[in-house]
């Protein structure tokens, strides 16, 4: 299944999807003030799915302010 990495800074969580077979790539940049540059804030597709190992994951990261 696909790995949960929201709430994991971008560079974590690529190794994290890497390690269990799928390859993460950056999406969308928002702000969001109760989070950290560069935190993950949602990952498609969905965490908990099964998916083909090689599957891209999509990464929506906090923009600098």
């Amino acid at each position: 299944p696909v790995p949960d990495v929201r709430g994991r800074l971008v560079e974590d969580a690529e190794r994290a999807l890497q390690d269990a077979g799928f390859v993460g790539r950056e999406g969308e940049r928002r702000v969001n003030a109760s989070q950290p540059p560069g935190t993950v804030l949602s990952q498609s597709p969905a965490p908990g799915g099964a998916r083909p190992r090689g599957t891209p994951v999509t990464l929506d990261v906090v923009a600098e302010p």
